[in-house]
């Protein structure tokens, strides 16, 4: 992968956000979702219904009984964007599809009461169906920095499982054109944000994206995995996981990274790694210092009335079609799953720090008062790549979120990725 950054030790840059979120150079983005456990027992509960995602179709309510078309203003408006962007450019679907290495055929994944915690198909408007997709022969091989030597095997031991996973990538040139009832950049946006599946980055170094809100990373690290972000719902994230596990092999999981204590990046820990496995010291969890002072006020004081807010700001009772909702912007929704916590076993202080965490070298930067009030950018030196975390997305991020996070100070923001810079 040649470097696009203006530094030369810079050659990807990734985030711990929506998985289509390009951020200071080649970003191939990570991110994670909403949600909690009762933390002082470290235990798991099911969101509330009608707070988080609202995935259930069955509970939609329509707000109004006839259900009008775009206004004339509205086409206009809408189709006037059409001849002021230029949206033959389809580069940023390349870059989306890159490091393409296989996806289930038909998203869906339910918890214990096959109650839906992500519905994919749900979407499928923006991206049509699979018979307006073309195969992808994809060979995985190990990469020459070398880490990766395991044959990609599903939990039976075979190399492919084609009745739940294809190695097709989307033909995204069949994508449908936007209608006239949505603004074609925001169509575009969450058309990106449908392209699910198992990507490598670079190195040794992999996301799975569209599982949730956000997306998870993988690092190969000398004897396991080195999780980032593991989503908003653990059911979320161990299928994820299991996608991994079939393609780049089994694998133990070592380590455990939360960028920042926004619960969208933690709360599928428990469909990663279990409590026990942190006890007996098997698997470490690094947050930034100050991690757990944060959780609590945003996560369990104020969580009732953030939850409600999140409902109206994501509008995630409005149901999911041309004329209603198409995604919530940086991502498509948040999953509704089962939100768990573990505690951090080791914090990372600022402002710069140095892990080995599995024969990988991390250099964490903390950069709090920005997207969140602490958080760790990380590089690997390996690689030249840089995690810049939430700091960085391919949208604009708000300063002000209306379900009721902290403030954030654009002017703290826009120095921590100078720093990062340079």
């Amino acid at each position: 992968m040649n470097c696009t950054c203006s530094n030369d030790n810079i050659c990807v840059t990734f985030e711990s956000t929506h998985f289509y979120s390009y951020g200071i150079a080649v970003c191939a983005s990570l991110l994670v979702g909403f949600g909690l456990g009762w933390i002082s027992q470290a235990k798991s509960r099911k969101q509330p219904s009608g707070t988080s995602a609202a995935l259930g179709t069955e509970k939609q309510v329509s707000y109004t009984k006839d259900r009008k078309e775009a206004s004339t203003y509205t086409q206009t408006v809408n189709r006037a964007v059409l001849t002021k962007l230029p949206f033959e450019d389809r580069s940023d679907f390349d870059r989306a599809t890159r490091g393409f290495i296989a996806r289930e055929k038909e998203l869906v994944i339910r918890d214990k009461q096959q109650n839906l915690a992500w519905n994919m198909p749900e979407f499928s408007f923006l991206y049509e169906n699979d018979q307006h997709q073309h195969k992808h022969k994809h060979k995985h091989k190990p990469q020459p920095n070398g880490e990766n030597e395991e044959k990609a095997v599903n939990a039976n031991g075979n190399k492919d499982d084609t009745d739940t996973h294809t190695r097709t990538v989307f033909d995204t040139s069949t994508f449908p054109p936007p209608p006239d009832s949505v603004n074609p950049s925001l169509w575009r946006n969450n058309q990106l944000l449908t392209l699910h599946g198992l990507y490598r980055v670079v190195g040794d170094i992999y996301q799975i994206r569209g599982y949730d809100v956000s997306v998870m990373t993988i690092i190969i690290g000398q004897s396991g995995y080195i999780v980032v972000d593991p989503l908003i719902s653990s059911e979320c994230a161990a299928a994820a996981m299991k996608l991994v596990y079939r393609e780049l092999g089994i694998k133990k999981v070592v380590a455990v990274l939360y960028t920042h204590p926004h619960m969208d990046h933690w709360g599928g820990v428990e469909g990663v790694i279990s409590q026990e496995q942190v006890n007996s010291g098997e698997v470490k969890i690094y947050a930034p210092e100050g991690f757990v002072e944060h959780v609590f006020p945003e996560n369990i004081m104020l969580e009732q009335s953030n939850a409600r807010r999140a409902g109206y700001q994501f509008g995630n009772r409005v149901p999911r079609d041309t004329k209603g909702n198409i995604g919530s912007g940086l991502g498509l929704t948040a999953s509704n799953g089962t939100i768990t916590f573990l505690f951090p076993t080791d914090l990372i202080p600022g402002p710069k720090a140095t892990r080995i965490i599995d024969g990988i070298t991390f250099q964490f930067l903390d950069c709090p008062g920005a997207e969140a009030p602490v958080e760790f950018m990380f590089y690997i030196p390996r690689w030249k790549a840089l995690c810049v975390a939430e700091e960085a997305n391919a949208t604009m991020h708000n300063l002000y979120t209306l379900r009721g996070a902290e403030i954030r100070c654009g002017n703290v923001w826009a120095h921590w990725l100078t720093v990062a810079l340079d």
